[in-house]
């Protein structure tokens, strides 16, 4: 075991307690999740109808909308807040196509987002960064008196998980997770971390991975996209194309990988595959530069070279190219809003995520529309995609959750056994 997965386990999982825990049981397919065939699912006529029906209502620009993601928390807000009223007014007046939701309580989230979904004329895509479970977004102490808030299920990190040695723990937790994300009204999970974790001194992925092997990471990631699927969630492949081997945060900075076509071939690149082959229908774009791919030392998110000639050609992927967030560091430097925006688009991007100006990024884009500089056909390809993963998550028939099921499935005893025993499991000796 590498000595990032024993730092991982320590200092992440003690104090977690012990608990048994009963393996969740896949779907209506009783293979292995790793040895199930994978498909393109198809859409139902219904849901065919509805996406061409929904596209062919929009406008250029309401298109482009369906293309931006926005960034909400999730906490308590009067309607009259001035954060509240600049949601609405990018649901209602822009029609973006979906939102990132951060922090806040399972029923304060769902009811919020039940009540942006009511104001959207075509109904949002909800995401979140839920790499640990549900609980990393949900759960929080109330510092003046010392009381946990409670919440949802929380999960050790990737790396912890992956040192259980038992693989059937990441399907099992991308079950739970895609479980308790959906009944909050999240449907995509911007997870799992497929990234190859081979620099020790990286800074932002580390425990967020699954480890060092390449083999082994594609394996568990497979597992995860499994699990999430059938937990009823879209899970999300990221950072393409691969941000293991930094030591930069892309936070504050661009990172520089020096690999070349080869070694992304037989590293970066086998856990993308891996999850793509299981039917993950997302992959998330990192902010790293590859010059030998990209001489121009350009942000691969805003790399045509990368995201349309290595993820669409060279592996084949043919869902949803989401970018990561656009107002981090790696790519806010030497580019305004309009600029990035439209070069994510021209790259081969199909969701911008939690943009400077939202605003300023749909009108940038159909500005780059109208003076050809974008195609339609880009666009709508696009926003097509977007319909369509929203048919995928059941949007055709509305966005609304229930409040009361709520309780029945967030953070039950089962969930946290289920956390609790791989925790326990993962705990490695580093010395005697």
């Amino acid at each position: 075991m590498s000595h990032q997965t024993r730092f991982a386990t320590l200092s992440l999982l003690l104090g977690l307690g012990c608990a048994s825990a009963t393996t969740l049981s896949s779907s209506t397919d009783r293979r292995p999740p790793a040895e199930r065939p994978s498909t393109t699912p198809v859409l139902s006529d219904r849901n065919q109808q509805w996406v061409d029906r929904t596209l062919a209502s929009l406008s250029l620009r309401d298109r482009v909308a369906q293309m931006v993601m926005v960034w909400m928390l999730g906490d308590y807000t009067s309607t009259q807040d001035s954060a509240y009223a600049q949601l609405e007014k990018w649901i209602e007046v822009d029609k973006v196509g979906g939102a990132t939701v951060s922090l806040g309580t399972p029923v304060e989230v769902a009811s919020k987002l039940n009540d942006l979904q009511r104001r959207a004329r075509v109904p949002l895509l909800i995401a979140s960064d839920l790499e640990p479970g549900l609980g990393r977004l949900e759960t929080g102490v109330f510092t003046h008196y010392l009381l946990e808030t409670g919440g949802a299920t929380a999960f050790p990190q990737a790396m912890a998980i992956a040192a259980t040695q038992r693989d059937s723990d990441a399907y099992d937790v991308g079950k739970i997770i895609g479980i308790e994300g959906r009944a909050v009204g999240i449907h995509v999970n911007f997870a799992p971390v497929v990234d190859v974790n081979s620099n020790p001194a990286n800074p932002v992925i580390n425990v967020r991975s699954f480890g060092e092997d390449p083999i082994r990471v594609a394996k568990l990631s497979a597992l995860f996209v499994h699990g999430s699927l059938d937990g009823g969630e879209l899970p999300t492949a990221k950072h393409f194309p691969g941000h293991g081997d930094t030591d930069v945060d892309s936070h504050v900075g661009l990172p520089v990988v020096s690999a070349s076509i080869a070694r992304l071939e037989s590293l970066e690149f086998v856990p993308f595959k891996a999850a793509i082959a299981a039917g993950a229908p997302l992959v998330m774009t990192a902010h790293i530069a590859l010059p030998e791919v990209d001489s121009a030392m350009t942000p691969a998110t805003l790399s045509p070279r990368i995201i349309t000639g290595l993820l669409r050609d060279s592996l084949g992927f043919r869902g949803v190219a989401i970018t990561d967030a656009m107002t981090m560091e790696g790519i806010g430097k030497g580019y305004t809003t309009e600029q990035s925006s439209v070069l994510a688009v021209k790259a081969g991007a199909d969701i911008l995520l939690k943009t400077s100006d939202p605003t300023r990024a749909i009108d940038a884009i159909v500005r780059a529309v109208e003076a050809e500089e974008i195609s339609r056909a880009r666009i709508d390809s696009a926003a097509r995609r977007v319909l369509v993963l929203k048919a995928r998550a059941g949007l055709a028939n509305g966005g609304q959750t229930s409040l009361a099921e709520l309780r029945t499935v967030v953070g039950t005893p089962q969930h946290r056994a289920v956390a609790a025993d791989i925790a326990r499991r993962a705990v490695t000796l580093i010395r005697d």
